[in-house]
């Protein structure tokens, strides 16, 4: 069982604990239809830990082309000092700023 789903691993253990007591204390009918779920639950736990696999190599294969689209987009014009809104504190609200507005100051 993998570590990375404790809960997974937990409730294999507590399943196969459960199957061990009813084998001791003569309850194998029950001890056995616990044995086949703490099994079905080692299996899942394998399912989860390879669908967990599977997503960090698509998530990292994402990133890549994300990074490479990027790298290869056209650099954006620089803006000019003009171009770009003034920021300056507004005249209603000492020392709040605001964009677009010049200082009459």
């Amino acid at each position: 069982m993998s570590s990375d789903f404790g809960a997974v691993s937990r409730l294999h253990e507590l399943v196969s604990v459960a199957a061990q007591w009813c084998q001791d204390h003569g309850v194998r009918r029950y001890g056995a239809e616990l044995d086949a779920l703490a099994e079905r639950i080692t299996e899942i736990g394998e399912e989860l830990h390879l669908v967990n696999e599977g997503l960090a190599g698509e998530l990292a294969g994402r990133s890549e082309r994300l990074a490479a689209a990027v790298s290869r987009s056209p650099a954006r014009p620089a803006r000019t000092p003009a171009s770009a809104a003034s920021v300056s504190a507004s005249p209603d609200r000492p020392g709040v700023p605001t964009l677009g507005r010049r200082s009459t100051r």
